[in-house]
């Protein structure tokens, strides 16, 4: 089907289908097709009637996801510079910035080596760290800063920067790859699918690290301006700084970090004073993780991937297996005529019992209609062409989004068995007890519904003999009159190359049972009729056996109406097929499997939550190895529980659900959360190593003081990298979102909650030291 100047058209058709390699590139593909087209019809190649039609063509979406993402990229790389600028001096801005092309090339190098090619998703991978890459730099360029306008020179600076925060930095990346590892094994269609974002991002997270230890210090001790704290305090604003405008709203920036910095400590030392502050400041914490978790949480929906528009519909069909070709061929052209009708239609292809159809680009349609409003819009119109053609037949269509296949049914129970007749029973009893079941839409049997008529031919090995009958010459006569028989080649073609020639029956034994009964076979002793040598007689069979461990299959599925609970099915259909039911069938008590979307989804989940569970298991150990505690590493991981604060509430305004993308997100927010708070605790651990007289709150809000550039600029990095493509791709907003809110949270926490926790643990530490001196005396 398409559309052209003259109309809209559904007409038979003979199809070329294409497929790129695995390394191909499907756009220079497309546009080499495109051309090759276009030149065979300014040669006239075709015959007067005939049209040459690009029914489906997926690289223009590809195209326009490629330009998305590199549009959205570009925003973000903006975004990141202006933050570092404000946060950073253009000077450590510049330098760590340098980070960012190094990267990005070092990744595409290694991409190839490992198989990867440029697409979708290691591009996206590539933009969801760009905010991430430049974070261990952050903290390296940070320290030699620190220590430049302590006094020292850019040389020590660099080497003082780099012993102090080396393994922090080290700790901080290993926690990150730890929690992305898991996800590259997820394993199934969902984890090869979604294997590139966690690889890329791994090879991006490595290749920064490696920059940020040994290139950053390098330039840094080259770029970096030789300036104390007081020099840039007193430093003037040139006029030609207030001129241009720009690098006067820096240095107001800069002060106004400073500021935030001083600010900081103040309110520390406020909380601090009085016990019932910190308990306040704690409590509120607490109730509002316990809001997102019980209020936020259950409001969110569980779906394999976000439901997003798209310009591709998919449309499944279901004949019995008795229906006659002619009748099949009837109701496909109703229904596409259909088809053809719906707005903003462009062109459809049938292929395999589906049809994928393709309309307008979401951006392209004025009202706004999306592919899945249109989907039932023909689901609606298609009802009466069902109803007329009988039982047996279901058209359904869906709009399709990006991602993996879906099953075409919510719930499928496989009866596993080598009893055709036990098969047919546990099939039929499944479907008769469904039938009346709340919910359930439609079912199908496959049973029933694979059957087609056919003749079986059974040869008598006595009636043979006494005919004088060869086995193989009854098996090939009726062989020869359904397939056609090589009896030799000739040449007809002037180029010299040979064709077979074949001979077909027709009519001789083909036109009816009876006929076939009648089929003269050879013997020895001149010819007898087929019935005379064998049995013949009609009956049903399956058009093909399905087989899972040697055993035969007998499918169920189900597909349920909008809006119903499919483990409340599930659990229905679980607790009825009890194993006395199952041997009630004649089958075994474990002959039954389940699958279907509802299925798959449990699957992907359980998968996920295992990644989850990994991931913090990982991390945690680093955190242990890294600070040779237990106590530390605790409190580290409280930055996780705090992020969820944000997480929920945030997917729930921006009407998204728990699925493996937004799910992708919140477990990267496990290696992402924790990195602020290493930071935090090892400048504390420094501290009170080196100022061992200095009081731990002193040390708390020095601590907290010298690091909230670094973290505040490590976190809005991270945010505006994935802000644009969160705001503008609806398929990676819950990623997005559950990145951007969770980390607004943690780095909060890091800051007040964190050493909150810490100033009470040292109290009480104080009180039992003080209580077991007061019993000595």
């Amino acid at each position: 089907g398409y559309k052209n100047n003259e109309g809209l058209f559904a007409r038979e058709a003979v199809y070329l289908l294409i497929y790129k390699k695995d390394q191909g590139d499907i756009i220079t593909l497309s546009h080499d097709i495109s051309a090759e087209i276009e030149q065979i019809q300014q040669d006239n190649i075709l015959p007067d009637g005939a049209a040459i039609v690009s029914a489906y063509d997926n690289a223009p979406y590809v195209e326009d996801q490629l330009s998305s993402l590199l549009q959205n990229g570009l925003y973000g790389l903006i975004l990141v510079a202006i933050v570092l600028l404000f946060f950073i001096d253009l000077r450590t801005s510049m330098l760590v910035a340098l980070i960012i092309p190094l990267t990005f090339l070092t990744t595409i190098f290694v991409l190839p080596v490992i198989e990867f090619s440029l697409n979708i998703l290691t591009l996206f991978g590539m933009i969801f760290t760009l905010g991430i890459i430049v974070d261990n730099a952050i903290v390296i360029a940070q320290g030699m800063k620190h220590e430049i306008e302590r006094g020292k020179t850019r040389r020590d600076a660099a080497l003082i920067s780099v012993r102090k925060f080396g393994l922090a930095v080290t700790a901080s990346t290993l926690t990150t790859v730890f929690a992305f590892i898991p996800f590259a094994f997820l394993g199934g269609i969902i984890g090869d699918f979604l294997k590139f974002i966690p690889y890329t991002v791994l090879v991006m997270l490595i290749s920064s690290y490696l920059m940020a230890i040994c290139v950053t210090p390098l330039l840094g001790s080259w770029i970096l301006k030789q300036q104390t704290y007081e020099e840039r305090r007193q430093e003037k604003i040139k006029r030609w700084e207030k001129i241009l405008i720009f690098p006067a709203l820096i240095h107001r920036a800069q002060n106004f970090v400073d500021w935030m910095s001083r600010s900081y400590g103040t309110l520390m030392y406020w909380v601090y004073e009085k016990k019932t502050r910190m308990i306040l400041t704690v409590s509120v914490t607490i109730i509002m993780l316990v809001v997102s978790i019980v209020v936020f949480a259950p409001k969110l929906s569980f779906e394999q991937f976000p439901t997003t528009d798209s310009d591709t519909m998919q449309v499944n069909y279901t004949f019995p297996a008795q229906m006659t070709l002619a009748r099949q061929k009837e109701i496909l052209q109703q229904s596409m005529d259909l088809l053809v009708d719906l707005p903003y239609f462009k062109t459809f292809y049938f292929f395999g019992n589906s049809v994928s159809a393709n309309f307008e680009k979401p951006i392209d349609r004025p009202d706004g209609k999306t592919i899945h409003q249109i989907s039932d819009q023909f689901n609606e119109e298609v009802a009466t062409i069902i109803a007329d053609a009988g039982d047996g037949v279901d058209i359904v269509s869906a709009g399709t989004s990006y991602g993996p296949p879906e099953s075409q049914y919510n719930l499928e129970v496989q009866f596993l068995g080598n009893d055709r007749a036990a098969l047919a029973r546990a099939t039929d009893d499944l479907q008769t007890f469904l039938a009346n079941y709340q919910g359930v839409e439609k079912t199908s049997n496959s049973t029933k519904d694979l059957l087609v008529p056919a003749v079986q031919v059974k040869l008598d090995e006595t009636r043979l003999t006494q005919n004088g009958v060869k086995p193989l010459v009854a098996a090939g006569t009726v062989n020869a009159i359904y397939a056609p028989q090589k009896i030799g080649s000739a040449t007809f073609r002037s180029d010299g190359i040979s064709d077979d020639v074949e001979i077909t029956f027709t009519g001789i034994g083909t036109d009816s049972i009876d006929g076939l009964r009648a089929l003269p076979v050879p013997s020895a002793r001149g010819v007898v009729r087929l019935d005379q040598v064998a049995t013949v007689e009609s009956q049903e069979t399956t058009v093909n056996i399905q087989r899972l461990d040697s055993q035969r299959v007998a499918t169920v599925g189900v597909i349920l109406t909008k809006g119903t609970d499919a483990a409340t099915v599930d659990t229905a259909i679980k607790e009825y097929l009890t194993s006395e039911k199952l041997e009630s069938y004649g089958l075994a008590k474990n002959g039954v499997s389940y699958g279907g979307e509802f299925a798959d989804f449990g699957t992907d989940y359980s998968r996920l939550q295992i990644v989850f569970v990994l991931a913090l298991i990982a991390v945690y150990l680093t955190l242990v190895y890294q600070f040779n505690s237990f106590w530390q590493p605790t409190m580290i991981m409280f930055t996780i529980p705090l992020a969820l604060i944000g997480v929920f509430p945030g997917l729930v305004i921006v009407h998204s659900s728990i699925n493996m993308v937004s799910g992708l997100g919140i477990v990267a927010l496990i290696g992402i959360v924790v990195n602020n708070a290493i930071v935090f605790i090892t400048t504390y651990n420094r501290y009170r190593t080196d100022e061992p007289n200095a009081s731990p709150r002193d040390i708390l809000v020095k601590s907290g003081m010298a690091r909230l550039q670094p973290i505040f600029a490590t976190t809005i990095t991270t945010i505006g990298g994935v802000l644009p493509i969160t705001i503008f791709d609806p398929f990676w907003t819950g990623l997005g979102t559950a990145l951007i809110a969770g980390l607004v949270f943690s780095t909060v926490g890091t800051l007040i909650f964190i050493p909150i926790f810490i100033e009470t643990t040292n109290r009480i530490k104080e009180w039992q030291i003080n209580r077991k001196a007061s019993r000595v005396a």
